[in-house]
């Protein structure tokens, strides 16, 4: 028997109709959407160890989004560290989209928006608190790194060989387990930062500065001249900074447009579209649906429709293995 909390899940032993709901519900802190022409198939096996979580998932295609509206809903604060051995990943974690194949790791931040979809994955995942990881990594940032190699690779043998060996571990081991997993984690994203995967520190830390200075200010006239004055950084740090970005004002048109998106995804958010173009520093409501349609492919108008039906279909589906998983990785600090 394991000695340590064990949680499995397996859709098939599910009627079809309910295996995709009850997956997602166990991923509470993401939406979760599936393509809905094919039937929906995923095992998973996830260990509490410590104070981290560590998932072994293999999936069929699944979009996660954690947008800005659901960040602001809930209070998780940990990192997932997912190793995909198996299938693709899409992922835009806000400097664009980029393409991980097995080998890859990839790196999400709860407290910043991420999208990301996965196409039939093999993935293990671990939930680490912020606490135990972000200040071994300073002063990088490490969301949404995205990077593989000699030292990824060999994270992945060392998780593996975790996972077989969990149900042979007595209780009192865990913190042996959690720290070296913690430790090797923090190597293999430190390596992979100082090598230049998530640009230099520097500007790490600019786009930091710069995005909280416009999120602040998304109803104002901004441009490069203000920030550089505001925050007393030259122009070509600015530009250096937002150069992967497509450029300091694409990347604040693109904050303005997402800010928008999530309130329309927010339940309860009946605002005229008018109001919230005026809120994020559009001159009206036809600036901003040009804007948002080119960008998303959708008006305002339909995001907010498609959103209600979403919620209208929500999970309901109360499955013991996706419910403690959900509060495992929520209650994560």
């Amino acid at each position: 028997m394991p000695c340590f909390p064990v949680l499995e899940f397996d859709s098939h032993t599910l009627p079809p109709d309910e295996r995709f709901p009850t997956f997602a519900s166990g991923m509470v802190n993401f939406d979760l959407t599936a393509p809905a022409a094919a039937p929906f198939a995923a095992v998973a096996t996830a260990w509490k160890v410590g104070a981290i979580v560590i998932a072994e998932i293999r999936s069929s295609p699944v979009r996660y989004d954690r947008s800005s509206a659901r960040i602001l809903r809930d209070e998780v604060d940990h990192l997932y560290v997912n190793l995909h051995l198996k299938g693709r990943v899409v992922a835009d974690c806000g400097a664009g989209a980029r393409i991980g194949s097995p080998g890859s790791l990839l790196v999400v931040d709860m407290r910043q928006a991420c999208e990301f979809e996965v196409a039939d994955v093999h993935e293990i995942a671990v939930a680490i608190p912020r606490r135990l990881l972000v200040p071994r990594l300073q002063p990088f940032d490490a969301h949404g790194l995205l990077t593989r190699g000699p030292l990824v690779r060999l994270l992945g043998r060392s998780l593996q060989a975790v996972l077989r060996s969990l149900p042979e571990l007595a209780p009192g081991q865990s913190g042996v387990v959690e720290r070296m997993v913690v430790d090797q984690v923090c190597d293999t994203l430190l390596d992979a930062l100082r090598a230049g995967e998530a640009g230099r520190a520097r500007e790490a830390t600019l786009t930091v500065r710069v995005h909280a200075l416009m999120d602040a200010h998304l109803a104002e006239p901004i441009d490069p001249a203000w920030i550089c004055a505001t925050l007393g950084v030259s122009r070509s740090a600015l530009y250096r900074a937002f150069e992967d970005k497509g450029g300091v004002l694409r990347d604040l048109q693109v904050r303005r447009l997402r800010r928008v998106r999530a309130w329309l995804e927010t339940p309860g958010e009946t605002r005229p579209i008018a109001a919230l173009a005026a809120l994020t520093g559009f001159a009206d409501k036809a600036h901003l649906t040009r804007a948002f349609k080119r960008e998303f492919g959708l008006t305002p108008g339909e995001v907010r429709a498609r959103a209600g039906e979403t919620r209208e279909v929500a999970p309901a589906v109360d499955d013991q293995a996706a419910r403690l998983f959900n509060q495992w990785v929520s209650a994560l600090d």
